[in-house]
């Protein structure tokens, strides 16, 4: 009783301090609001991005940027940039510069247009200046936010050709590799379970089990973590059998292990 009566003295006086620690946080972020020249909205949103432009595309952003309290009652003229961080990757082709005259104005909208040049990542460094501020006066220049943009490689016939070689490849393999298989051997190989054991047990214990600790140790995020343990649980496919074939091992218990393993994989990999 006496222990429970000190925990709830000290839970008292812990709660004035955490209440003061919040409220300055809550203070702090007013603050630096308050003391931003200009607050902005973007459409796709800055956490989405302009994804996935096809090279020699164009994509839009828009914007709606409203001057703060402090740069309207200062009358302030501010100058709004967009400038990409890797220039040979994207460029903006319009409205990379747009002044806002925060006295008579107050807000201002508008649309950036930006053009994918080279496969890969950028972002779009977003700024805003204070014309009316001297140029020794460190600041008079602040970063809105950095708009991250992708582009991608533009698909061409090439592409498409290869696809439809690849696919009548592996329909071609898997034809002849039907072929080659013997069904003497597959019930031979099912009335001696030992090596179909050992391909179960590293399938659906130790496949998961390694699974696991990779994702564990070097994804960070739990999404691709289950992903990567998902893909450990689940049957290895046909690949198995080609590489099998093509280094010379044994086909059919490949083959054999493939179809148990896919059969049973409706109940295996639930558990």
């Amino acid at each position: 009783m006496h222990c429970v009566c000190v925990v709830g003295t000290l839970l008292l006086m812990l709660i004035p301090y955490v209440v003061s620690q919040a409220s300055s946080g809550l203070r702090s972020r007013r603050s630096a609001s308050n003391s931003r020249m200009m607050n902005c909205t973007f459409y796709p949103l800055p956490e989405q991005g302009l994804e996935k432009i096809h090279e020699a595309a164009t994509g839009n952003v828009t914007f709606n940027c409203t001057c703060s309290a402090a740069a309207i009652s200062a009358g302030k003229v501010i100058l709004l940039q967009i400038t990409p961080e890797k220039p040979d990757i994207v460029d903006v082709v319009e409205g990379d510069q747009t002044e806002v005259d925060c006295g008579s104005e107050g807000a201002v909208s508008g649309r950036v247009v930006v053009l994918a040049k080279f496969l890969g990542r950028d972002s779009l460094f977003i700024t805003a200046t204070d014309r009316s501020a001297s140029s020794q006066d460190k600041e008079n220049k602040e970063m809105i936010v950095s708009y991250p943009v992708s582009v991608m490689r533009l698909p061409t016939s090439l592409d498409t050709a290869f696809i439809v070689i690849i696919a009548i490849l592996v329909g071609i393999n898997t034809i002849n590799m039907g072929c080659h298989l013997d069904l003497a051997v597959v019930k031979e190989n099912l009335q001696k379970p030992c090596a179909i054991g050992i391909g179960f047990t590293s399938q659906y214990i130790f496949m998961p089990l390694i699974a696991y600790g990779v994702a564990l140790a070097l994804l960070p995020d739990a999404t691709l973590q289950l992903g990567l343990f998902t893909m450990g649980c689940s049957p290895g496919g046909g690949a198995s059998n080609f590489w099998t074939l093509l280094l010379e091992g044994d086909a059919h218990l490949s083959i054999t292990m493939t179809f148990l393993s896919t059969a049973l994989a409706l109940g295996k990999t639930n558990i």
